[in-house]
């Protein structure tokens, strides 16, 4: 059995709020679960604009789980963000993010990282033109259980 309501809270030119709660009961495995919604989109922040989106899940062992994140777009070319899964008590994954979207081009450039993981990746998505595209990622692991390529954190 599921539910699912959504509605809208601001719905103005700059600012758009969505919320939205939902429920699942799956009765033959014993799971639950609860998950409320965020969705906050303001397209003019001093000239930037900014997107967050937040849940908040609550199942049948009574664990709450959080996954908050933001994307600030700085400029038709810069975005950063950053992404959290948490207990409340202690975070799980922190993910932050840079994005290059050169103007006129169709490529963009990515720096990010997983920080509970201790993961490092640059990368790119590249069109060169109408045949040839393609996207590369680096992903270094300063973690000491890293196992990465021939021995080494790549």
């Amino acid at each position: 059995m599921a539910f699912d309501a959504k509605g809208k809270v601001v719905d103005e030119k700059d600012w758009k709020v969505n919320f939205s709660l939902a429920a699942e009961n799956k009765a033959a495995d014993k799971k639950s679960k609860i998950t409320a919604t965020l969705d906050i989109k303001g397209s003019d922040i001093g000239g930037a604009k900014a997107s967050m989106n937040a849940s908040i899940e609550y199942n049948e062992k009574k664990a709450i789980t959080a996954k908050p994140s933001l994307n600030i777009e700085i400029s038709d070319e810069f975005n950063v963000g950053v992404s959290v899964k948490t207990d409340l008590a202690k975070a799980q994954e922190i993910r932050p993010q840079f994005v290059w979207k050169p103007a006129g081009k169709d490529s963009f450039y990515w720096a990010r990282a997983d920080m509970t993981r201790s993961w490092f990746m640059v990368g790119c998505d590249q069109k060169l033109n109408e045949n040839i595209n393609h996207s590369f990622e680096l992903l270094y692991g300063a973690g000491k259980d890293f196992k990465g390529f021939y021995g080494q954190p790549v």
